[in-house]
């Protein structure tokens, strides 16, 4: 779903870290589509904040929550672990440079906004041509 906006989505204007909900799904659609905005996710917490009740992005969240018996109250007594919070679904890495060298190996450097993991993309990088579908 990070490649598709729906009502009552939390977005982010690729790069801020301010948010707002999105109304027009269409709309903010063009605007995923050309790189100004990302939808955001949920680090699920007792005070993270949520896309708007009773719209497609608050239902799909609560389906997460409820296929584990939980809300966002179950996590009140870990306050300081996780209070919540919402990240971006995608990241752009920069300064993006690749070489091999003379003795055959890959040498890879990129530079990733805070938040970001290398681990995960240097996973997406060393996929096998089976674990890539």
């Amino acid at each position: 779903l990070y490649r598709s906006v729906v009502t009552g989505d939390i977005a982010q204007i690729r790069g801020h870290a301010k948010s707002f909900v999105v109304e027009d799904a269409a709309t903010e659609q063009a605007r995923l589509e050309s790189g100004e905005i990302v939808v955001t996710g949920p680090m699920f917490g007792h005070s993270m904040r949520q896309p708007t009740v009773d719209s497609e992005a608050w239902e799909l969240e609560q389906r997460i929550l409820d296929s584990h018996a939980l809300s966002l109250d179950s996590f009140s007594h870990l306050r300081k672990l996780a209070n919540g919070t919402r990240r971006p679904l995608a990241i752009s890495p920069g300064e993006a440079s690749a070489c091999i060298d003379e003795q055959g190996c890959l040498s890879v450097s990129f530079t990733l906004p805070a938040g970001g993991y290398a681990t995960a993309i240097l996973r997406e990088i060393l996929k096998t041509e089976n674990e890539a579908q």
